[in-house]
């Protein structure tokens, strides 16, 4: 069986990296179910998520490529119609009767269409949730369909947000501070919005620093490690790849130390550093030095995107918003607490980074009662990330 995934993303085969991503937005966007109420869309969900597995890791897709020239030569190969039952979205075959020659590429998309049906029968059942838990574990579990929903509604609120050109007015949110009982020099306004500037940080020899997608850099303490390629949770996604310090991935995770081994203690203690890039177009982000108000419009998407955190964890108290400085570098900072397991709080700050026609979204969470063993190191963390 061979699949043609050019043709489920709509795409040349001599597209772009940059191109099958965004094919993979759009489709993601246009087959999403709520915008196809009362159809089947599991069957297309599945393939786009699929060929995307496969076209954007560069050697799987070099072999996919060779392999369809070899598909496309032939000209005996017929389609498979799959039985439409006028609900079904997918109502052109994609899979031929050809058969793989290349064995590691079976494996590839053996391991792709398993990966697919896991992340979208685990998103159609997180829609069936409550709207409180609709996007339960969509970050702990680090399923990439449903971060590419969050990243589209990021996109859309925030080329919607750059696109204002009118006077805001002053509300409960876009003053946030009492000037009076602040540090006046911890903070500076711009406009009707404050600002809250970082203390300069300089990165410790112990740190270790990484590069990722050539976009921007980042440390790390050594309390922490990345995740291996061979444990469960990047087996999931498959792409945490790289040389060196360089890193390819729309998903990065830091954790304690001894949790991909599985060592005797590895769950005495909870961390997490998650940073996601996202590439848009020109102009789809504020440039790196600009920001808007937090006003009332701004608070309740951010809050909604506190609430697709959650994770099905309950929240403890409000979030908090405000922009901060990093050296000239603008970022919305979010803070908010939840429970956590076995009877233990987290303590979770969420980062947001524009620069033009890219985002970053950090999230940097740890256990409340290790307070003194996760900070200071996980607050000055920020103030080490650096667009390229």
């Amino acid at each position: 069986m061979f699949k043609d995934y050019y043709s489920i993303l709509q795409i040349s085969p001599l597209a772009t990296v940059e191109e099958i991503r965004q094919a993979y937005r759009d489709m993601s966007k246009k087959w999403h179910p709520d915008k196809n109420p009362g159809v089947d869309v599991t069957n297309i969900m599945q393939d786009i998520n699929e060929a995307y597995a496969i076209l954007k890791d560069p050697t799987k897709k070099a072999r996919y490529d060779n392999e369809y020239r070899r598909f496309k030569a032939q000209s005996t190969v017929r389609t498979h119609p799959m039985s439409n039952t006028g609900t079904d979205a997918h109502s052109q075959s994609y899979t031929y009767t050809y058969d793989v020659q290349d064995e590691s590429l079976k494996n590839d998309m053996t391991n792709a269409r398993t990966y697919a049906q896991e992340l979208v029968n685990e998103f159609l059942k997180s829609l069936r949730n409550t709207s409180k838990q609709a996007a339960k574990g969509a970050w702990d579990s680090a399923k990439s369909y449903v971060l590419v929903a969050i990243i589209l509604t990021i996109i859309g609120f925030l080329i919607m947000m750059c696109s204002r050109t009118d006077e805001y007015s002053t509300s409960q949110y876009s003053d946030p501070y009492d000037y009076q009982s602040e540090n006046l020099t911890s903070y500076e306004k711009q406009g009707s919005q404050a600002v809250k500037k970082l203390s300069p940080f300089k990165t410790p020899d112990t740190w270790s620093s990484y590069t990722l997608n050539e976009s921007f850099s980042i440390s790390v303490p050594n309390t922490v490690e990345l995740r291996h390629d061979y444990d469960k949770y990047t087996q999931l996604h498959k792409n945490v790849t790289g040389i060196g310090e360089t890193y390819y991935a729309d998903l990065v995770v830091f954790q304690q130390k001894g949790l991909a081994n599985e060592s005797s203690d590895y769950d005495r203690h909870y961390c997490r550093i998650m940073i996601m890039h996202s590439k848009g177009v020109a102009d789809d982000f504020l440039r790196f030095y600009e920001i808007e108000p937090i006003d009332i419009e701004t608070a309740a998407f951010l809050r909604e995107l506190v609430t697709n955190e959650l994770g099905g964890y309950a929240p403890i108290g409000e979030p908090t918003y405000e922009w901060i400085d990093i050296s000239g570098t603008k970022a919305i900072e979010i803070k908010y607490r939840r429970k956590g397991n076995q009877n233990y709080t987290t303590s979770c700050t969420i980062y947001l980074l524009f620069n033009y026609d890219e985002m970053v979204k950090m999230v940097i969470a740890y256990r409340e009662q290790e307070r003194n063993l996760w900070l200071p190191d996980l607050d000055n963390v920020i103030k080490t990330f650096k667009w390229t």
